[in-house]
């Protein structure tokens, strides 16, 4: 038989997402109106790389909203300029230009997170040829300065 000293200390899990969601798309509905329903599709790869990735790469999920977030913002806000009506929401939906440059946002943030380690990589190993150069540089320096005995044998 448990008593309830023992029940307590079992920890329970914050609902903190929950919460911050629920708080957060109550005011968002009363000032985007219909373009919550567009911040929601638009941001679908924002989604995508949430459910992918979760809890390893946190880095690659901020920069995915990031740019998908760059790129839905102005036709976001021209549904809010239009006081988010459900005509300017139908004009943006059936725009091709609109998802390109949303999805195409979103692809680049994609794109920027699996290219960064090779150009980070790139960038590293031309630092590291300069370093050796310049060590190298100093080698022969001292070879000329106090003869090859210095080097040590070989």
């Amino acid at each position: 038989m448990s008593t309830s000293s023992e029940t307590a200390d079992i920890p329970s899990r914050p609902k903190k997402w929950g919460m911050l969601l629920s708080f957060l798309l109550l005011p968002l509905a009363v000032i985007l109106k219909m373009g919550l329903f567009f911040l929601l599709i638009g941001m679908l790869p924002t989604l995508l790389a949430y459910a992918l990735i979760r809890n390893t790469k946190t880095y690659a999920i901020s920069t995915v909203a990031a740019f998908n977030f760059a790129g839905i913002f102005p036709d976001l806000l021209g549904i809010c300029m239009q006081s988010g009506t459900p005509r300017a929401l139908t004009d943006k939906l059936m725009d091709l230009s609109v998802w390109l440059s949303v999805y195409g946002a979103a692809a680049l943030g994609w794109a920027i997170v699996w290219l960064s380690p090779s150009i980070a990589m790139l960038f590293f190993e031309e630092i590291y040829r300069s370093r050796l150069r310049h060590l190298e540089q100093l080698q022969k320096k001292l070879e000329d300065e106090w003869g090859p005995q210095i080097k040590g044998s070989e």
